[in-house]
């Protein structure tokens, strides 16, 4: 296609760090689709090279070596076409892409020619013999059984796909999570212009089905990670699509186009990160999620209560000696500000004193509120809650990733239990270690089951 090196670097770069390609090669790997990604790319490569020998090599019958000769770029096409099916077999869509690459008639014709020369029967025959049974001999080895379906009843609902949200919603959204792949399908369509309508249609047809059949997946957005991976495999097209509206841009809209990709390859970092830190939960935020913590890269110790939870209570415990909570030790009073009370750890009292609650009401659900100001770098401090009647249980929260030093935290937590309390005493505990914090204004709300 006789593209420019720097375009060609550059759009690598950007498939690299500006997609969701980022997460599943430096975070989760356990996942098939870079490996899908690299054969789709190279079956694209060795048919276009079969294409550019196809000429200088007519069909005829020759010894052995001159047959590998001719047809190596063939045999190695097919390996990779029954791996990529046996790997993941809606993957079968990208036959659909190839034309795309390779449009001519005279291609396909030579092509059908070549596999159905009777030497190329067999030596095909054998290729996909020997690798698609790959998947049966391990289910034979593993199980006892020649053919398993290891997705029970799960399946796909082609007559209820959910097209808008596999591109766009919070939850797992395509275009949400890679912004930058809907830049560059518009922009590529767009300089591919009127004399590439043939093309356009072939790419718009092949994402049509792809979205259509990807989005019918019962589970749709395929589990906890970032955006949809299941689009990773064929980012090929993306890049050819950037490459050639780069081809044809000019030096001002060039610059102008790497400031956006530039600004979009921010935001892709940012949201891996994100997702990996769990601050995007499972990298499938609600809405209020999403927005409270956008381009935020600390962690969050807040409960996003769901429209469906029914509030039982809110209780605030106080901290103060008379009014009956704390049951152990000592808290401390501040006289200098609004005169309130407050617990602490120190390298001291590495124990806070333990405070009790009582609730009208048996519950499962609670959401803890309270301050937290730390006075030294946090790492071992948590908090401990234990159950006082019915099935004893107990619940720890750490605070390390929640907590800047000098700084009130405002702390939010749920605590699911496995059996209905109706009280609880808890207690702050930095590990036996140096750290002080301040704790205060606790709060407690109850949810029904």
């Amino acid at each position: 296609y006789l593209f420019e090196n720097k375009h060609i670097y550059f759009s690598l770069f950007i498939l690299l760090v500006g997609t969701n390609m980022l997460f599943y090669t430096v975070v989760d790997q356990s996942v098939t689709h870079i490996f899908n990604f690299a054969m789709i790319n190279a079956l694209i490569y060795h048919l276009l090279k079969h294409k550019s020998t196809q000429n200088n090599n007519p069909v005829c019958k020759k010894p052995l070596c001159d047959l590998w000769k001719n047809n190596k770029h063939l045999y190695f096409s097919i390996s990779l076409l029954v791996l990529i099916g046996i790997t993941r077999p809606t993957n079968i869509i990208i036959l659909l892409l190839i034309p795309i690459f390779i449009n001519q008639k005279e291609f396909y014709s030579h092509l059908i020619k070549r596999i159905f020369m009777f030497k190329n029967i067999l030596i095909l025959s054998t290729i996909t013999l020997i690798i698609g049974c790959i998947p049966f001999l391990l289910w034979r080895w593993q199980t006892g059984n020649w053919i398993v379906y290891s997705y029970g009843n799960e399946g796909f609902d082609f007559l209820n796909p959910e097209i808008a949200n596999f591109l766009f919603s919070y939850m797992k959204g395509w275009f949400t999570y890679t912004p930058i792949a809907l830049i560059i399908i518009i922009i590529g369509l767009i300089y591919l212009g009127a004399k590439n309508w043939a093309k356009i249609t072939l790419i718009l047809f092949f994402y049509t089905i792809s979205v259509y059949v990807f989005s019918s997946w019962w589970c749709w957005y395929y589990g906890a990670g970032m955006g949809q991976r299941v689009m990773i495999d064929h980012y090929i097209l993306l890049g050819f699509l950037m490459l050639f509206a780069f081809q044809k841009m000019t030096a001002i809209l060039q610059k102008i186009t790497v400031i956006i990709f530039i600004l979009l390859i921010g935001l892709n970092v940012v949201q891996a990160y994100q997702i990996k830190k769990g601050i995007y939960p499972m990298g499938s935020p609600t809405k209020n999620i999403y927005w409270d913590n956008f381009l935020n890269l600390t962690l969050k110790a807040k409960v996003y209560k769901k429209s469906n939870w029914q509030l039982i209570e809110k209780k605030d415990i106080s901290f103060n000696p008379s009014k009956g909570n704390i049951v152990k030790g000592q808290p401390k009073r501040n006289t200098a500000e609004n005169e309130y009370y407050f617990i602490q750890t120190n390298n001291i009292e590495t124990y806070s004193p333990s405070f009790e609650v009582n609730l009208n009401q048996p519950t499962k659900k609670i959401v803890l509120s309270f301050n937290a100001l730390a006075h030294s770098p946090i790492s071992e401090s948590r908090l401990v809650l234990t159950t006082i009647k019915n099935q004893p249980q107990t619940k720890v929260i750490y605070l390390k990733e929640f907590m800047l030093q000098n700084v009130t935290n405002n702390m939010e937590f749920l605590v699911e239990f496995n059996a209905p309390i109706n009280s609880f005493k808890a207690y702050f505990w930095n590990g036996n270690s140096k750290e002080m914090v301040n704790y205060s204004n606790f709060r407690v709300e109850s949810y029904k089951n």
